[in-house]
């Protein structure tokens, strides 16, 4: 119901009928009608990936996926290099909403490595868009790459002079600069260019998406209310647009300052509404995040009931190891917050075994303090010192400042409790 019939025949059938058309010597004509016909309906998506109808084509895409994915092994076969960029570039943000960011990267490196004239204007413009959405995906797993991707993609766009390419370029850049040096001065800078060219354009969409960015590098340079301000307007504007999908971000972050700021109900109601739209959008992993911080809340305001029932709905995520080794974590913190130190540590040690399983880096740096935390609780300082400094060793690419706080001052706690031991001293 709702959907148009659609036609199937078992595999012996259709083996049967590519024969006979090939024999007829069509079967390459019908193959370029059927990648013509996949172009046209992933550029009429990708505007509607950002409005009202985000759900409904997404489901559409996904049920088209493998006419998708025909349709660029035939444009990458052929050479067929405009139509390549041009549906790989279209695809990309339903690549990365659906995390299909290997499958996607697999198919944007494809095209942008097919032979292409570069005086060709409409060509370049392709390629821009093909680089942009290549840097985007990369940014899960390669920043220096991704940095040079949307680099090249900005200059083009700049000789182009496609205002809104330049925008979305510097925004990802922005982005990279955070997450890759934690340079939040130059993606301020970023940012600004991009809210100038987006506000020019009269470009709601694009507005609400770099406000929220604004927002979160002035909150990391220090200015709270200023980022709340951002975030505020960001929410109001994607909200407006119906970009679920973009709304989830400042939501979130809006959260945080709600709870930074006192508003503990405001915190939860913003959390809770970004759960319900990561659900609608089918983002199970993406629930990891908003389920901690509503689990962390109820923990701080030991309401360990229900922070507990959250921590154990993290692990029930349909989406792998890392949820559970999240939820043993956030079960191991309400433990200890409740004196309950064996608890504590079996949990902490069953998320770490994950981790490390995972080559997960953040995990790895982060559960060993914890761990230094129970050891410590119990005098044993020489083991908690240990632990605290294997977190401290792991390098973390994403350099989240907060845990590496937590681990020096566990650290500090560590050497004074050591002294005190030592010096034969009071509590």
């Amino acid at each position: 119901p709702g959907h148009a019939a659609r036609f199937r025949m078992l595999e012996t059938i259709r083996e049967y009928a590519h024969e006979k058309l090939t024999q007829a010597g069509e079967a390459e004509a019908a193959r370029s009608q059927h990648l013509a016909v996949y172009l046209a309906l992933a550029e009429q998506a990708e505007p509607e990936l950002r409005g009202r109808s985000q759900v409904k084509w997404l489901n559409r895409l996904e049920r088209e996926n493998d006419n998708l994915r025909s349709a660029l092994a035939w444009a990458v076969k052929t050479q067929a290099a405009e139509s390549a960029l041009r549906l790989a570039g279209a695809l990309a943000l339903f690549w990365w909403i659906r995390d299909a960011d290997t499958e996607g990267h697999r198919w944007l490196e494809e095209a942008l490595r097919l032979p292409a004239s570069p005086s060709e204007q409409g060509l370049r413009a392709w390629q821009a868009k093909a680089l942009i959405g290549a840097g985007w995906l990369d940014m899960r797993k390669d920043l220096g790459a991704s940095r040079s991707r949307l680099e090249k993609a900005i200059a083009i766009y700049r000789q182009l002079g496609d205002q809104a390419g330049i925008a979305q370029g510097l925004v990802l850049s922005g982005f990279n600069a955070v997450h890759a040096q934690n340079d939040y001065p130059a993606a301020l800078i970023m940012f600004q260019e991009a809210l100038d060219l987006w506000m020019a354009a009269e470009d709601t969409w694009g507005v609400g998406n770099c406000l929220h960015w604004l927002g979160y590098a002035n909150e990391e340079l220090g200015d709270r209310s200023k980022a709340r301000e951002f975030y505020q307007r960001s929410v109001e504007l994607l909200r407006d647009e119906g970009d679920w999908w973009e709304l989830i971000g400042p939501l979130r972050d809006l959260a945080m300052c709600a709870w930074a700021d006192g508003e503990a109900a405001r915190a939860r109601a913003l959390l809770e509404e970004c759960i319900a739209i990561q659900e609608g959008l089918g983002r199970q992993m993406e629930l990891v995040g908003p389920l901690t911080a509503l689990a962390s809340y109820s923990a701080a305001q030991a309401d360990y009931a229900r922070a507990s029932a959250l921590a154990l709905a993290m692990q029930n995520l349909a989406g792998g190891e890392r949820s559970i080794a999240a939820g043993h974590t956030r079960l191991g913190q309400i433990a200890y917050l409740q004196g309950r130190l064996d608890e504590a540590r079996v949990h902490f040690e069953a998320g770490i075994k994950i981790f490390r399983e995972l080559n997960d880096q953040n995990g790895m740096g982060w559960v060993p303090p914890l761990l230094g935390c129970v050891a410590y609780r119990v005098g044993e300082f020489d083991q908690a010192r240990t632990l605290i400094e294997a977190g401290l060793a792991i390098d973390d690419p994403d350099g989240y400042w907060l845990e590496l706080a937590f681990a020096l001052l566990a650290r500090g706690d560590v050497a004074r409790a050591r002294t005190t031991v030592r010096c034969g001293g009071g509590d």
